[in-house]
């Protein structure tokens, strides 16, 4: 799995083949096959397990914490984890990017992701009592944060903003 998340996430989706997949970790095409009936499978549940990764980093230790700090520790986790594990992030958009290409598996494949994060986030007990709209405009600005992260702005900034807009939506939108 890890040759093959180095190589989705160096290469690219499209890019990497099953003979670059069986050459980097070194072992037969039969092999890979036995384990895995295609790429796409490979690459499905490489998604996963970065979803699951993700979510036991980011999502522990709510207990008793308001919602705000809830959202904002959840936010600043994912961001902190995003910059310093480059081959999360390319994996992300390597999926964002299929679907934005009309790649309808993955475009299945990110409503399934999105949902998963979903019900993990909502484990957070807190953060099942967030309206529609609150958590759409949260989950975009976040998206937006992710996506710029290392371009346009440091981590600190993105941080910085996170709390700001965490502030003003939740102090506007839920009484704690």
């Amino acid at each position: 799995m890890n040759a093959a998340r180095s190589a989705f996430a160096e290469n690219g989706y499209e890019a990497t083949s099953v003979d670059s997949l069986v050459r980097r970790a070194g072992v037969s095409k039969g092999a890979f096959y036995w384990h895995f009936p295609s790429k796409w499978d490979l690459f499905t549940q490489l998604m996963k397990q970065e979803v699951e990764r993700t979510a036991s980093d980011t999502l522990a230790g709510f207990e008793g914490a308001s919602l705000a700090e809830t959202v904002r520790s959840i936010g600043e986790r994912l961001l902190e984890s995003t910059a310093t594990d480059g081959h999360a992030r390319l994996l992300s958009l390597e999926a964002r990017m299929g679907a934005l290409r009309g790649n309808e598996e993955m475009k299945d494949l990110l409503a399934q992701l999105d949902a998963n994060i979903e019900r993990m986030t909502d484990q957070a007990e807190s953060v099942s009592r967030l309206d529609e709209k609150t958590r759409t405009l949260l989950h975009v600005i976040l998206d937006g944060l992710l996506m710029n992260l290392g371009l346009r702005l440091t981590l600190e900034e993105c941080k910085h903003i996170w709390q700001d807009a965490v502030s003003e939506l939740l102090g506007k939108n839920v009484s704690e």
